[in-house]
């Protein structure tokens, strides 16, 4: 109670004091630049020269609406890739200093992937600040919520993280923690992930790695790109993956992935992109589990076969998409251009798998249950948005007003059925089980929005961010549309207005103060139902956010810190079976801190501590006051990165991360606890050759620790055994 009300009163404090300092910085110390379009150069970026291209450097990228538009007209010198980011658009679309931006952003960059040697984003999570991956494919929770399907975005639009995404492809890894409902419609109060993809470069540049290690993993990547026309105004990228991971833990998993991109140049003024993702992935068994017994919730899993997998070799699952997409940006006027993008995706999805329901009496049998899915899932979406730039009585604006639309579509057979137990000292899969009765759900959601931000700068040092959206939300239940029934409403229609206010003040050039209330919402997603076969409620959410941002040391190292407290109403829980089921209200408050940058010549860190308290606050089953599932209370992570002096020996890069997450619950009635766990990650590479051949030896979970990400009722999803790799990669 007393940390509670500590940081009520630190958290209005922090709001008052964003509301009430004087403005004292000047326009020039402030790092505040001329109100300018997405599409315009900021003063902040380095300098750029005319072509003919430097194959050393790199093309200008400019970001807009969450993704990157690339020039064929001009190169940029290449920076200090250990500096931290400076700039961003994922909570505004159009590009702000972070220090003038007032949300929590964590920007997970390219180089920190490459240092992973990552095969998956949720290791981005485990070293994001609050964020704790659920497991490994995509999935994640923040500030004590679930970022449930449509809280993973593909340059800005909605993607589907059923499947693994591939890191090849991807510039960057953009986190916004809070309701992002303002500029990108329904999501969860927790935050949004953005994939911020690579596009195609007016320069020539080939890279090609590959990996081999323990518990039969390998890997190969290629990533080709560069003009093709002279001009350099047709421009092409093409990067691929293939990927098996072949043992028990794995599940003897395969997945291959190919990203097709074109850019062409409209004149002087105007970029139209067009790009694919190709992927298919397939296994024995869909994730790795772990009974919840009271040993296993002390940590001991010794008892427990820890690379066993439950699916008989005969069960299997699949999974593939296609997502092809276009945008187009536009330079209108020099204070106004346009931004048009759409996306299509389709998934299809084939499960037909025994999966872990529990142990048996004496603990010497995992029991099974028998899962059979056949699943297709379409995604329409559309964004446009112009973003203007304007003054009026002296006042100074930013606008960004735009419209969003989209159809989501689910056709899915689902049925459960029993299995033999499993025996843990012998296991004998026996025969198949028969096949389960399969049961169809089918849904449709509609989405429309209309949406406005401005960035409105009342003096030097003061900007207040009030921003609106109109939203309406159609929900057909297509089953229920076939054969109604009083108790089934074959289509729903809700209509949101979701308000937006923000304030940033900077008292001095490196110091920003902020706060932002915002409020969102979030639809069921496609996969998520009731065990009656219906879809959950619609969710409403708010928070609240005051924070504090620096930059020191001449901008080679950023501190923020931030308080929080949101709410979300009809909170989803998954239950063993993968049905859900809802409660009532459940809310959350907490701090974060992160720092990234150069602490020293050569040596950079990225790192963050977050403390967070939930509670159920309505709850029809009788669990008022008890905590939220899968949310621990703390989070700790550090990565560090070591270039060693050329004069000792060239080319030569050490790296090491540390993550710590605190014991929480599955569920919530709070029996079971999932226990803590600290995991380690460690790599080195050499360039033998400068860029041209590097070797690398990577080691994830380097103590080999037993740990679990999350869970559901009595059962415990796996964290990723000890994979130590080589990996060799050659660029020219």
């Amino acid at each position: 109670m007393r940390l509670r009300r500590l940081h009520e009163v630190m958290l209005a404090a922090v709001c008052c004091l964003t509301l009430a300092t004087p403005g004292t910085a000047s326009a020039q110390g402030s790092g505040q630049t001329s109100p300018q379009t997405a599409s315009q150069p900021n003063q902040n970026q380095p300098q750029r020269q005319t072509p003919p291209p430097d194959p050393a450097a790199t093309p200008p990228t400019q970001e807009v609406g969450g993704r990157l538009v690339v020039s064929g007209e001009t190169v940029e010198v290449k920076g200090n890739v250990d500096a931290p980011a400076r700039n961003s658009t994922i909570a505004s679309k159009i590009d702000l200093p972070l220090i003038e931006t007032p949300r929590s952003v964590t920007l997970f960059d390219r180089q920190t992937l490459d240092d992973m040697a990552a095969i998956n984003i949720s290791q981005a999570h485990d070293y994001s600040v609050g964020v704790i991956p659920l497991d490994e494919r995509g999935p994640a929770a923040a500030r004590g919520f679930p970022l449930d399907f449509y809280d993973l975005r593909r340059d800005g639009l909605r993607t589907y993280s059923w499947s693994v995404r591939e890191p090849v492809a991807l510039d960057r890894i953009q986190y916004l923690r809070g309701p992002a409902a303002v500029l990108y419609g329904d999501g969860s109060p927790g935050g949004l992930v953005n994939l911020v993809l690579k596009k195609p470069l007016p320069v020539r540049r080939f890279e090609f790695g590959a990996s081999a290690g323990s518990l039969g993993f390998g890997r190969v990547t290629a990533d080709a790109t560069g003009p093709l026309t002279t001009d350099r105004s047709v421009r092409y990228r093409a990067t691929g993956a293939a990927e098996w991971l072949n043992n028990g833990f794995d599940n003897g998993e395969q997945r291959f992935t190919f990203l097709p991109s074109f850019a062409f140049d409209l004149g002087a003024s105007a970029t139209m992109s067009i790009d694919s993702e190709l992927y298919y992935q397939k296994g024995r068994n869909y994730r790795h589990t772990a009974p919840a017994t009271a040993a296993t919730q002390r940590g001991d899993f010794s008892a427990y076969p820890w690379d066993l997998s439950i699916g008989s070799p005969d069960d299997g699952w699949s999974g593939w998409n296609v997502a092809p997409g276009v945008r187009i940006d536009w330079n209108l006027w020099p204070d106004t251009s346009l931004h048009i993008s759409g996306r299509y995706t389709r998934i299809g999805g084939d499960l037909d798998l025994q999966a872990l329901a529990g142990l048996s009496a004496d603990g010497l049998s995992a029991l099974r249950y028998h899962y059979r899915e056949i699943s297709t899932w379409n995604e329409y979406q559309s964004d446009a948005f112009a973003a203007i730039a304007a003054q009026t009585a002296g006042l100074q604006h930013r606008l960004v007003l735009g419209v969003e639309a989209g159809l989501s579509t689910t056709d899915s057979m689902i049925g459960i059925g029993p299995a033999a137990p499993l025996d843990l000292d012998n296991p004998d899969y026996g025969p198949q089980p028969s096949a389960p009765t399969l049961n169809p759900t089918r849904y449709n959601v509609t989405r429309v929005g209309l949406y406005a931000l401005d960035q409105l700068r009342l003096s030097k040092s003061i900007t207040v961010v009030p921003g609106l959206r109109w939203s309406r939300i159609s929900i057909e239940d297509k089953v229920a549309a076939a054969s109604p029934t009083p108790d089934r409403q074959p289509e729903s229609t809700d209509n949101l207005v979701s308000p937006n206010l923000g304030i940033v003040i900077l008292p001095r050039p490196w110091l920003s103060l902020y706060s932002t209330y915002t409020q969102g919402f979030e639809p069921p997603a496609p996969g998520q139902y009731l065990e009656n076969g219906h879809a959950p409620a619609l969710s409403e959410n708010g928070a609240i956010e005051g924070g504090v941002k620096s930059d020191l040391f001449s901008q080679r190292l950023s501190i923020t810190g931030a308080l929080f407290r949101l709410h979300r109403t009809n909170v989803p829980e998954a239950d063993p079976l993968g049905f859900y089921r809802q409660i009532g209200e459940g809310t959350s408050h907490g701090v974060e801190t992160e720092v990234t940058g150069l602490i020293a010549r050569g040596l950079s860190v990225r790192g963050g501590y977050a403390w967070t308290e939930t509670e159920i606050t309505r709850d029809s089953s009788g669990f008022v006051g008890r905590e939220l599932p899968n949310a621990p209370r703390h989070k700790f992570d550090l990565w560090m990165r070591y270039r060693l002096p050329p004069d000792l020996v060239r080319g030569v890069m050490v790296t090491a991360g540390v993550v710590h997450v605190s014991d929480r619950f599955t569920a919530r009635d709070n029996l079971i606890v999932e226990p803590p766990y600290t995991r380690g990650d460690a790599s080195a590479f050499w360039e033998l050759a400068g860029p041209r051949l590097t070797i690398g030896l990577v080691a994830e979970n380097l103590t080999n620790v037993r740990y679990v990400t999350s869970g559901n009722g009595s059962i415990f999803i796996a964290g990723p055994a000890r994979r130590v790799s080589v990996q060799l990669t050659s660029g020219f």
